[in-house]
């Protein structure tokens, strides 16, 4: 692509970000992502209790194990064995309000997910069949960083200075796309065919390798010189930091998509029905004041961003030449 196509494509990314409200979007997913985590330390929890129930008294109890692992003494020790028996004690109330939590707030994000997918493309929704669907992107994803990992630690034992690094980047850029595109597959309602979704989902890859490269050399050398208490609110801030990239890198790989396709096919207009209001109190007044009857307002839809992006990218090319 050149310049201008560059220049052409962003200008319409601002616009399709603006007209589908893509910060309401970004604000419902990562909202609903970090409740959930709730649900999830809470059947952790409970998982923990039921392993430390197996384990309790003698050498192998885990309280123990952890104290002398983690060289823990005083105050500290005391308080990972008093919070491990807080957590045999209310296991099975822990381990069951939390799955039924956890299965209810993490279907909720896989909604939030599908509503900002279907809504740059413009398609209804599919309402409970997301929650389902969402099950299997789980399992895809969860194959995905499974075999991510894996590849990571097979070249970790090939003895070749810097092998590792650039493998580790050209992984993370080829499961981050991976990912982006099976998020597409599974969440989007439009009938597209899969490769339409190659594009934004190589462009989300890159861009979330660069930030995961980032945040490993800035962010680790910053939480490392902070002190214990600000260290707890930064660990916060940078989990939210994370889904909120995370979730503005989907919306951008959905909104290059929809560009796409858009500029090869075409838009349609569609007929909506919306209520009838009056002009607005500027417009009337300023035709009252020239003496003139005041017009009615005309209600048509936005149209398709797929022609405003060739009307920009002409203008652009324009004022280049």
């Amino acid at each position: 692509m050149s310049i201008n196509e560059c220049v052409a494509l962003a200008r319409a990314l601002r616009l399709r970000v603006r007209e589908v409200r893509g910060g309401q979007l970004v604000a419902t997913v990562v909202l609903r992502t970090f409740l959930s985590l709730i649900p999830l330390l809470l059947t952790a929890i409970g998982v923990l209790g039921f392993v430390a129930a197996r384990r309790a008294g003698g050498a192998d109890d885990l309280g123990n194990r952890i104290v002398r692992q983690l060289k823990l003494s005083g105050d500290l020790a005391q308080l990972v064995e008093d919070n491990l028996a807080s957590a045999r004690s209310s296991r099975k109330a822990s381990s069951i309000v939390g799955a039924v939590s956890l299965a209810f707030s993490g279907t909720a994000v896989f909604v939030a997910v599908a509503q900002m997918c279907n809504a740059v493309w413009q398609v209804p929704e599919r309402g409970l069949r997301d929650r389902a669907l969402g099950v299997v992107w789980f399992v895809g994803a969860a194959i995905f960083a499974l075999g991510s990992a894996l590849a990571t630690a097979a070249v970790r034992l090939v003895p070749i200075p810097g092998l590792d690094v650039a493998v580790g980047i050209a992984g993370a850029s080829v499961a981050g796309a991976l990912l982006f595109w099976w998020t597409q597959v599974i969440f989007t309602n439009a009938s597209v065919p899969r490769r339409a979704f190659v594009p934004g989902a190589v462009v989300g890859g890159f861009a979330l390798a660069a930030f995961q490269l980032f945040g490993t050399y800035v962010v680790t050398a910053l939480l490392a010189q902070a002190s214990a208490l600000y260290k707890s609110l930064a660990a916060v801030i940078a989990l939210l930091g994370v889904l909120t990239l995370f979730a503005w890198l989907l919306l951008l790989s959905v909104a290059v998509n929809v560009l796409r396709w858009e500029r090869e096919h075409g838009t349609v207009m569609l007929e909506i029905h919306a209520p009838r209001f009056r002009d607005p109190v500027g417009e009337s007044a300023a035709a009252e004041r020239g003496g003139q009857r005041p017009r009615p307002v005309r209600q048509r839809d936005g149209g398709g961003i797929g022609s405003r992006w060739r009307r920009i990218e002409g203008a652009v090319r324009r004022s280049g030449s």
